[in-house]
C-alpha cells in the first residue's frame, strides 16, 4: 500500500513509513527496506533503522523501488528455499543421503552469503574464484546456463516485482 494512500486517510495528521521486511527477520537475519512518506522525518527513519536493525539489515530506498524490493527480498526467502530444494535433490541424485545433502546445502548457502557480505565481493567474482577451468563448478554451470537457470531466476524476480505493483494498484482502486 502506497504511503500516499494512507496519508490521504490520515488527513496529514500522521507520519507514514512504508516498510518491507522479509521472513528472515524471524531469525535476526532479515532484509528490510523502507521509504518515508511525505511528512515522515529523519527521526522516523532512524527509528525504523533502530527497530528493524535489531532483526537484520535495513536499507532506505525511494518508495518507487519498494515493489522491486518486494519481488527481490520479500519473495526472496521462498526463491532461496526453492533453490535449496533443487540443490538438495541434486545431492541426493548424486548419491548423498538426504540429511547430508540438506545440511551441506544450507551451510553452503549460509557460508557463501557471509563471504559475499564480509568480503564485499560481487557474486560472479566469487563464482570465478570457485570455478576452475574444466572443473566441477564449470561443468555444473554450463548445464544451468544451457537450461536458462540464470535468466529464469532474474525473470522470476522481475515477475514478482511486477505483481507487487499490480497488488498495490488493486488496493488503491478498490478503496476509491
Amino acid at each position: 500500500v502506497r504511503t500516499s494512500f494512507i496519508e490521504k486517510g490520515l488527513a496529514r495528521r500522521g507520519r507514514v513509513v512504508r516498510i518491507m521486511p522479509n521472513l528472515a527477520c524471524a531469525v535476526g537475519e532479515g532484509a528490510t527496506a523502507f521509504a518515508l512518506g511525505k511528512t515522515a522525518t529523519e527521526h522516523d527513519a532512524l527509528t525504523v533503522e533502530e527497530i528493524f536493525g535489531a532483526i537484520g539489515r535495513v536499507t532506505m530506498v525511494e518508495e518507487k523501488m519498494l515493489d522491486a524490493v518486494t519481488g527481490l527480498s520479500g519473495s526472496g526467502p521462498g526463491f532461496i528455499a526453492a533453490l535449496a530444494h533443487s540443490m538438495i535433490e541434486g545431492g541426493v541424485r548424486s548419491g548423498l543421503p538426504r540429511e547430508v545433502a540438506y545440511k551441506l546445502t544450507l551451510q553452503t548457502m549460509k557460508g557463501t552469503a557471509e563471504l559475499l557480505l564480509i568480503d564485499g565481493l560481487e557474486p560472479m567474482q566469487l563464482f570465478r574464484m570457485v570455478a576452475t577451468p574444466n572443473g566441477t563448478t564449470e561443468a555444473g554451470w554450463k548445464v544451468m546456463e544451457a537450461r536458462g537457470v540464470p535468466s529464469a531466476i532474474s525473470d522470476g524476480i522481475v515477475a514478482a516485482s511486477a505483481r507487487a505493483a499490480e497488488l498495490a494498484s488493486e488496493v488503491a482502486r478498490s478503496h476509491r
